[in-house]
Formats: C-alpha cells, structure tokens, sequence
C-alpha cells in the first residue's frame, strides 16, 4: 500500500453555487434578524420611556416643577397687600409658568370661530365692527399643545339692521 490514499468527502455532488447560494440565504437571513432585534430593542426603549412618564405622573414627579413654581405666586399673595395690581401681577406670573409647559392663549381678535369660541353675547351698534367680529372678550381662552382646554367666551358684534333689510 504505497501512496497516499484519500479520504472520501462528506460533501461530494456539492457545488460551489450551491455554496455560495446557501451563503446568500444565510446572510439575508442573518440581516433580516438583526432588522427585527433593532426594530424590537427601539420598541422597549419607547415602551421604558413610556412607562418612566407614567410612573412621574404617578409619584407626582412631572408636576413638581409647577407646584413649586406656582406655589411662589401663592406665596406672594399671601405676604403681600391685596391689589389690582398684585392680582395682576401673580396671575400673569401663573400665566407664565403654565406657558412654559405648552400653555398658550387663543387669540381673541378678528371673526368669532366656533371651534375656539363660545360666543355669549351680540352688541349692536359698534361703529366700524363688522357682524360676528369679537368685540369683547369675557373670558379667555387655552390650549394645551394642540388640545382645546376651554374656549374663549367673547361678544360679537350683532348684524347692523341696514344690513338685515
């Protein structure tokens, strides 16, 4: 027995496209897994962020700084004289702490709109008013973001009677 003999391969009848085409399906395979374990790692991340907002609303925590904040307006309302002019001035410093955290005035100039505007009165003869123009506002109205808190209640210019002829 003279010469190297060879040991019969495991993979005979194997070629090499069929080599490179199993490399190919593993690979998809592959980048296809790590697409779903970034997908699924960014959804606990969001699903963490959420339930951390949730546990601060729940201690109290996401409103701390607008208790404290407020609380000094308070505060200056009860050590100083009571005025029109410290009403004033503690409501607009309210204002602007709410502000601060997406808190906006809705205008109150211009037509009446429904969506933001309780009309709750008409006036007539307002010289150089057109009808349904705000004339006066009684009570301003909020929004949080895009979310409507409470309208504004305003007065409206009534329709002139030369025009309802």
């Amino acid at each position: 027995m003279s010469g190297a003999t060879t040991a019969p391969s495991a993979v005979e009848g194997v070629t090499l496209n069929d080599v490179a085409r199993q490399l190919a399906e593993l690979t998809d395979l592959f980048r296809r897994r790590l697409l779903e374990d970034r997908a699924k790692n960014e959804t606990i991340l969001a699903l963490r962020q959420h339930l951390q907002a949730r546990e601060e609303l729940d201690t109290g925590a996401a409103f701390e700084a607008v208790f404290t904040e407020t609380l000094l307006a308070v505060d200056r309302l009860a050590s100083e004289e009571a005025s029109a002019e410290l009403a004033a001035s503690v409501a607009t410093e309210i204002l602007e702490v709410l502000g601060r955290r997406g808190l906006r005035a809705l205008p109150s100039e211009g037509r009446a709109d429904p969506t933001i505007h309780e009309i709750v009165g008409q006036e007539a003869g307002r010289p150089g008013a057109e009808a349904g123009e705000i004339v006066q506002v009684r009570r301003r109205g909020y929004a949080l973001g895009d979310r409507l808190l409470r309208p504004a209640q305003v007065v409206v210019a009534a329709a002139s009677e030369e025009g309802a002829e």
